[in-house]
């Protein structure tokens, strides 16, 4: 947008020197100039968008894998320990599953005792010399066989509970193997993208300097156009930078100083002095001279930096009273 906003002015102060028939040919250069340094403006403009929106773009993405591989990390662990809880289960089941063989294999062997304990109540317990005693055999086996029994059921609960508990924790696995899977997938695409968003950042930079360069050059060549334009107008194509520099009192003067020493030719030069520019600046003038009106590393034959240059000279005359008058530095003089 600055771009543009500057090739405004500089279309507008294009355009206010179409007055004067004598530089038609000029002005036209100076309108495909202009067109030119436009289009290159917003042709930079572009650039210089895409290369920003590219950027958000790739930024998005890495923020993204960042997030995908943190939750593939997650994932990782959370998987991890459902393999360690489901292990421990497993290991839990196993021993549910021996308790109940050796909880049975104890009441059998209770039992056994028992009978074997019953031939002192006779021979055998069906055998028993009285009622009495034989109810006593009976119920010693019944009360052996319920707790046996009673045993098996606690344990086989237990051991459902545990399966249950183990098929939860293997379908947890499965769900986190799905996830981290899908995960690496997304991680490995993402990836891919921040490297091909990275090679498309680095063109579109490369794409801005190149516009942008030739935009510059466009300006050059647009400023270029104009100050022929200006030439070809004479002094008067110079009146606007002229008031922009000197006080109102002596703009007449010095455009009348202008008209003597370079009719108004900015590539004017004195091949027996050497003075060059608007205002025919000998070269060691005009290293002081130009560095005090802040234009120093410039060139006599930059418009604007020769007209400043030469309005701090005249000012600076007046102000230490120079006897030779405001003029003092130039042959030419004005007439009043």
């Amino acid at each position: 947008m600055r771009r543009l906003i500057a090739l405004t002015a500089i279309a507008a102060l294009a355009g206010s020197l179409t007055s004067a028939p004598a530089g038609a040919q000029s002005q036209r250069e100076v309108d495909e100039a202009t067109a030119r340094a436009a289009s290159a403006g917003q042709a930079a403009e572009g650039a210089t968008q895409n290369l920003d929106r590219l950027r958000q773009v790739l930024g998005a993405t890495e923020f993204n894998l960042i997030q995908t591989q943190e939750g593939y990390k997650q994932a990782n662990a959370g998987l991890e320990s459902a393999v360690l809880n489901a292990a421990q289960i497993i290991a839990q089941v196993q021993t549910a599953e021996s308790e109940i063989r050796s909880g049975r294999a104890r009441a059998d062997e209770a039992i056994a005792e028992a009978y074997m304990q019953s031939s002192g109540l006779g021979s055998v317990f069906w055998l028993t010399d009285t009622v009495a005693n034989a109810s006593i055999v009976v119920g010693v086996f019944a009360e052996l066989r319920l707790r046996a029994e009673e045993t098996a059921l606690s344990l086989g609960t237990r051991r459902a509970e545990l399966s249950d508990l183990r098929d939860d924790y293997e379908n947890s696995q499965a769900e986190l193997r799905l996830r981290q899977d899908q995960l690496e997938v997304s991680a490995g695409l993402l990836e891919g993208a921040v490297v091909s968003l990275g090679e498309d950042v680095a063109v579109a930079f490369a794409n801005v300097q190149a516009t942008d360069t030739a935009y510059r050059q466009a300006l050059n060549d647009l400023a270029e156009e104009q100050r022929r334009l200006k030439a070809t107008l004479g002094v008067e194509g110079w009146r606007e930078l002229v008031e922009q520099y000197f006080p109102p009192d002596l703009v007449g003067q010095a455009l009348e100083v202008m008209r003597c020493e370079s009719s108004g030719n900015p590539d004017a030069t004195n091949p027996t002095s050497g003075a060059a520019g608007l205002f025919q600046f000998l070269d060691t003038t005009w290293a002081w001279a130009s560095v005090r009106a802040g234009f120093g590393n410039t060139s006599r034959y930059d418009p604007e930096p020769n007209v400043a240059s030469a309005a701090w000279l005249v000012n600076y005359s007046l102000s230490i009273n120079d006897p030779r008058g405001a003029w003092a530095h130039w042959e030419c003089q004005p007439s009043s």
